[in-house]
């Protein structure tokens, strides 16, 4: 539910000059053959740069912008230029005409290759690899821009204000394709799912009072590494007690007490795609009856919204089925939050209020909050919308009261025993490895 804030800075307001040296621009070279990304992603990401030229008026361009480097904060690409290149190196820039992708990247620094490690060199070797018509260095880009302004064409520009003078936004353009996901990101979303699956299962069997939040955190991130994720796509949310009435509560060091519900919201990300998946679990490994009240309320609701979720409604239809249960329930004051946003790339993931299509993956997640009685319940599932109606990605990770209290119950760790096979994905990379 939370959205993972990254810090980025538009690579074209810096254009760093250096010399470059023959070693470097080896070690360029050599990195663009090591790092191709995979065929299935270079192809997708063709089609999706063809699709979007073709929605731009005749003569106009597209600035895509990428993340700059910041040696303090882990590097994460802008999510559009990921979109459309795949590619994760810094400083980089792109722009789409209908004629032609062209990738600029900074020149070569030796002091920084030191330290960071070798870029990718401009020239046609990195062109190719990128499946893209040329790369050129960074320092051209201004040149280039000012020889899209004299023709007269419009230039759209992905990154934030003050852009280039004159400019239109491209966000609303790039985000209209990465509202309906192909079937690479489909495929990408589900690893996403399945590694949060064992996060979660693995969560709820060692749950138990005296367990702190930040324990269970440290599992579920744990555990989504070795389900083949490379990390969470939004801090972690593990609240217990009256913390789950804080809707973005970090976990903390509180132990878990015998009367709490915890909340866990969280996400695996795979290959730059997140889920988004919140269970509530009782900390004794039952819920008692008033728990189980509100609970069922909030399933209820959960189910009336996933029924709303077909080709043609909007979020807003999503929304109103979800609360109408809820307000039925005299406790509409009590679900202060939407039920639902996009999911992709983001867990806010981009998108305009169109209506639901085919492709769209949305989460649904009504929540009541009790603060007084300490007492929070919010169950959010990923959802995509298909042809017919809607496929719930997230559904074999325990929901039911009853399959929630005979996971519990089972407590300890359960596929991460020393000794038993991981039950993975077949997709997932890495071969099991014993619990330390």
């Amino acid at each position: 539910m939370a959205l993972r804030q990254v810090r980025c800075y538009p690579a074209v307001m810096r254009l760093p000059v250096a010399f470059v040296s023959l070693a470097l621009l080896l070690a360029g070279a050599s990195r663009t053959w090591a790092h191709l990304p995979p065929g299935e992603l270079r192809e997708a990401c063709a089609r999706r740069r063809a699709a979007l030229a073709s929605s731009l008026p005749e003569g106009a361009a597209v600035l895509v912008r990428g993340a700059a480097w910041d040696e303090r904060l882990p590097f994460r690409q802008t999510s559009d230029l990921h979109y459309l290149t795949g590619l994760d190196e810094p400083d980089v820039a792109l722009v789409l005409t209908h004629e032609r992708s062209t990738l600029f990247l900074p020149a070569a620094d030796p002091v920084r290759g030191l330290w960071d490690g070798p870029r990718l060199a401009a020239g046609p070797a990195t062109a190719e690899a990128f499946g893209l018509e040329e790369a050129l260095p960074l320092d051209r880009l201004v040149e280039a821009l000012a020889g899209l302004r004299r023709t007269g064409g419009t230039l759209y520009d992905s990154g934030p204000e003050p852009g280039p003078a004159g400019a239109r936004p491209a966000g609303p353009l790039i985000a209209a394709l990465r509202q309906v996901k192909d079937p690479l990101e489909l495929a990408r979303l589900r690893r996403a799912v399945e590694a949060t699956r064992l996060g979660l299962v693995e969560a709820m069997r060692l749950a138990a009072p005296g367990v702190r939040e930040d324990e269970l955190a440290a599992l579920l991130e744990y555990c989504f590494r070795r389900g083949g994720a490379q990390g969470t796509g939004f801090p972690s949310i593990v609240a217990s007690g009256p913390n789950s009435c804080v809707l973005h509560h970090r976990a903390s060091e509180r132990p878990l007490e015998g009367g709490d519900l915890v909340i866990l919201d969280v996400g695996a990300e795979v290959d730059r795609y997140t889920a988004d998946v919140t269970r509530t679990i009782p900390a004794s490994g039952r819920f008692g009856e008033r728990q189980r009240e509100v609970y069922e309320l909030v399933l209820a609701a959960q189910a009336a919204g996933i029924a709303a979720v077909r080709p043609g409604a909007t979020l807003a239809e999503v929304h109103r089925a979800a609360l109408r249960v809820i307000e039925e329930a005299g406790q509409a004051g009590r679900f202060p939050h939407g039920t639902s946003h996009w999911l992709g790339l983001d867990v806010h993931d981009v998108g305009t209020e169109a209506r639901l299509a085919p492709g769209m993956v949305l989460t649904v997640e009504p929540g009541v909050y009790l603060r007084e009685e300490a007492l929070g319940v919010r169950i959010e599932d990923d959802v995509l919308v298909t042809s017919t109606g809607s496929e719930v990605l997230s559904r074999a990770i325990p929901r039911a009261v009853e399959a929630i209290e005979a996971l519990m119950a089972e407590r300890g760790l359960g596929e991460f025993r020393p000794g038993k096979p991981l039950d993975a994905s077949p997709a997932a990379p890495a071969p099991p490895r014993p619990w330390r």
